[in-house]
């Protein structure tokens, strides 16, 4: 990449992102990498290689145990919403769409879903998303607690594509 590129000026600016992740960031990289070669090399064969990624923590017990306690189960979603989101990829022709990364609420979204409040642990807690990076907008009417770069972010969305963000 050339010095000071968009591209290189994009890459720094997600240093942030990356900096208290480096171990998730790599499992990150090698599961994308997996993704993509697998999806090449099977794609002749009919066979679909994509990526499900939650946009929040998912209420199970290594999220509970390590990251955080009661609290971060609280402000998680139930794993049903991965199995929703898995459930759409799956039913479809598997060479409509192979080496995709998808983030489970948009798949559901583009595929109409609205509720996403049933997802929710606690409705009381917004959900917890730092585990996909700030550019990638959340769909319309979800409510989400930005916990990357130090101060909380709340992203709220409101109608196609509008977008109010806020620190607290």
């Amino acid at each position: 990449m050339r010095r000071g590129s968009s591209s290189t000026s994009r890459w720094r600016a997600a240093d942030a992102w990356r900096e208290h992740s480096t171990a998730y960031t790599m499992a990150k990289f090698g599961m994308s990498t997996c993704v993509l070669g697998l999806s090449a090399e099977l794609k002749s064969a009919g066979v679909a290689v994509n990526a499900l990624w939650p946009r929040t923590t998912i209420a199970i017990a290594a999220v509970g145990n390590p990251l955080g306690g009661d609290a971060m189960i609280r402000a998680s979603r139930t794993p049903e919403i991965m199995g929703d989101a898995a459930y759409v990829i799956l039913t479809k022709p598997s060479r409509e769409s192979p080496g995709q990364f998808r983030i489970d609420d948009k798949l559901l979204y583009a595929s109409g879903v609205r509720d996403f409040d049933r997802y929710r642990v606690d409705a009381t807690v917004p959900a917890s998303d730092f585990l996909v990076p700030d550019d990638v907008v959340p769909p319309a009417r979800v409510t989400l607690r930005l916990l990357a770069r130090g101060a909380p972010l709340n992203w709220e969305t409101r109608g196609q594509g509008g977008l109010r963000s806020m620190r607290q």
